[in-house]
């Protein structure tokens, strides 16, 4: 027990001035310290990618809005949600099974059930099998995404994905950036859905409660600096807007004749805000509170004295627990999976064949959705297609009637099927004993014979 004693002892917990004594206990019994991904897995790449558009709006979209795509009963945490996207939960399922893609389609990880639950939105069909979201993301949104591929011409000249597997790259293969983007590019395309606004309304989410929250703002200049809460009031971000600065004449006389045209449109133009992280657990939230304290502002001490609430610190560390929580029950998990794997070694056999019998009935079903994609892309063509062919074949219609109106079976000429036959007499063979009984009827000699 003396190693626990001296770990616990180090915990930076213990120094924790906020949050209520049950809470902070219960933090220093968990593990880990330091989440992987704010620790051993946090690279710049990824603090850079915590303050983008896609990332803030795909997490955001969330927390508030996955009851749209029916995951609002799922357990979702940003960090969390981190470590999956970082493949940092191994999978469990592989032990069983040698497919290791397949395999890891079949964790129970909340980026899994997103996959299916927006791709079964965004083509309101469910998707058949996580994997032919790659093959169904490219038919709707073509190959120039992170996930690339080949197109081709079909037989109508429309341009489709085809399978090339040595330029296709599959979602887990992507960088933590890519995947957001992807995800981006679904959920941006999903929220344009007529569905997605009627569910927003009948939700009662007014526009002030999918906004962040913004606790405190100041103004030096041409810069206004805001704190803003996020995630549930888990993360809080500095929110930086640059102002142009206009050269305002103190004399009407010095004003310019026509102001139109003496100031370009870009002058007034407001620079895109900048974003900075600046509390993303309690030991943050604590260093944050102090620093309010010391700025000399009546806002300053409203802001610390809301952060310092009970109510505002113990959510953040309910929070903090629950994720230690949870990656301590998936390690839980690995470990089960390995004693059940070498258990039951004999049925690996028989779950390959049970997969390989499922993979043949759900090809079918695969090759339907991508014809139903195909289809949203060509759906125009065929129309105008079938529209020519209808007009030009209502054109010879007409010309045909038009012809058989001008030509009458009675003015037409009687053909004359013998004219082609010529009839020539045959001689009559000469018969000498009629001539010699013609001549004696008449009285005549006979003619000399030779």
């Amino acid at each position: 027990m003396a190693p626990v004693a001296k770990y616990t002892e180090a915990h930076p917990a213990n120094q924790l001035t906020v949050g209520s004594p049950e809470l902070v206990a219960a933090l220093i019994r968990a593990h880990p310290i330091t989440l992987p991904n704010h620790g051993s897995l946090q690279t710049d790449e990824l603090v850079k990618l915590r303050v983008s558009e896609p990332y803030m709006y795909v997490v955001s979209w969330l927390y508030q809005c996955r009851g749209f795509v029916k995951l609002a009963d799922e357990y979702f945490d940003v960090d969390i949600f981190e470590l999956e996207l970082l493949n940092h939960f191994p999978s469990t399922s592989f032990l069983m099974v040698t497919d290791d893609y397949d395999a890891s389609s079949s964790n129970n990880l909340f980026i899994t059930k997103l996959k299916v639950a927006l791709m079964s939105s965004l083509q309101n069909q469910k998707l058949s099998s996580i994997a032919n979201f790659e093959r169904i993301y490219r038919v709707w949104f073509g190959v120039n995404t992170p996930l690339k591929g080949t197109e081709a011409e079909d037989d109508d000249g429309n341009v489709v994905p085809i399978d090339d597997p040595q330029n296709e790259v599959r979602f887990d293969e992507l960088s933590i950036t890519d995947k957001f983007q992807v995800l981006y590019t679904l959920i941006t395309t999903i929220s344009d859905n007529y569905n997605f606004r009627r569910w927003v309304e009948s939700s009662n989410l007014s526009s002030e409660q999918l906004r962040p929250e913004t606790v405190l703002t100041e103004v030096d200049g041409i810069t206004s600096t805001s704190l803003q809460l996020f995630y549930d009031d888990t993360y809080i971000y500095e929110r930086t807007v640059e102002y142009p600065k206009l050269n305002e004449p103190k004399k009407r006389q010095h004003a310019p004749r026509f102001p139109d045209l003496h100031y370009r449109a870009d002058q007034f133009d407001v620079a895109p805000p900048k974003y900075k992280l600046v509390v993303a657990n309690v030991y943050e939230l604590e260093l944050m509170i102090k620093q309010l304290r010391q700025r000399d502002s009546h806002d300053s001490e409203r802001v610390a004295d809301l952060l310092e609430s009970a109510e505002f610190v113990d959510n953040v560390l309910e929070c903090e627990i629950q994720k230690r929580k949870f990656i301590a029950q998936k390690k839980k998990e690995l470990e089960l999976a390995g004693m059940i794997a070498s258990r039951k070694r004999s049925s690996r056999l028989e779950a390959k064949q049970k997969r390989e019998a499922e993979e043949a009935r759900l090809k079918q079903m695969e090759q339907a959705e991508l014809r139903l994609g195909a289809q949203q892309r060509i759906e125009r063509r065929r129309q105008q297609r079938a529209k020519q062919l209808y007009q030009e074949q209502f054109a010879r219609d007409a010309r045909t009637r038009s012809s058989r109106h001008h030509q009458s079976p009675m003015n037409e000429p009687i053909k004359d099927t013998t004219s082609h036959l010529e009839v020539s007499p045959s001689p009559v063979p000469e018969q000498p004993h009629l001539r010699d009984k013609l001549g004696a009827a008449t009285g005549s000699a006979p003619a000399p014979a030779g």
